[in-house]
């Protein structure tokens, strides 16, 4: 519940400054938590996941802005080493919402599209551009976002 309150206070403060960008929305999460915290609301979890999230932000930022410097390189120096594929990814995570976020972080990264999730959820089957060793790219997925996501959720 207090992670709503802190969405809302970050809208609220977002609203009020007019300004509707990633780091007003920041700023506002932080006084949110700042604001709950000298109300005595906030518990000892909350914050460690708060700071689990603030951690995969930052990581899928960085996984982010990797990627798009690869794909604009592929582009604009055209050559023959991309190898695209489709790996089929099996999945630790559990439940409708850990599988959704890891599948939709997935395509938001240049370079790779999830494309389908087995009726059980149990894998995920990703193509991607630059495919050298599927199992080298399993890795990449669950040691890099599966895991993380895991752990905000958890």
């Amino acid at each position: 519940m207090n992670v709503l309150w802190i969405l809302v206070l970050a809208l609220a403060w977002t609203a009020m400054t007019g300004d509707l960008s990633v780091f007003s929305l920041a700023e506002g999460a932080v006084l949110g938590f700042l604001v709950l915290l000298l109300r005595r609301q906030v518990s000892l979890s909350l914050i460690v996941r708060t700071w689990k999230l603030f951690l995969f932000l930052l990581f899928f930022l960085w996984e982010l802005a990797v990627a798009n410097v690869r794909v604009a390189v592929d582009i604009l120096t055209p050559n023959e080493n991309i190898r695209a594929g489709v790996v089929a990814v099996p999945l630790d995570i559990k439940g409708s919402l850990g599988v959704t976020a890891l599948a939709n972080i997935l395509s938001l990264t240049p370079g790779s599209v999830t494309m389908d999730v087995s009726d059980d959820q149990t894998v995920l089957y990703i193509h991607t551009m630059h495919l050298r060793d599927p199992e080298e790219f399993r890795r990449y997925i669950k040691d890099g976002f599966e895991r993380r996501i895991m752990e905000v959720l958890n």
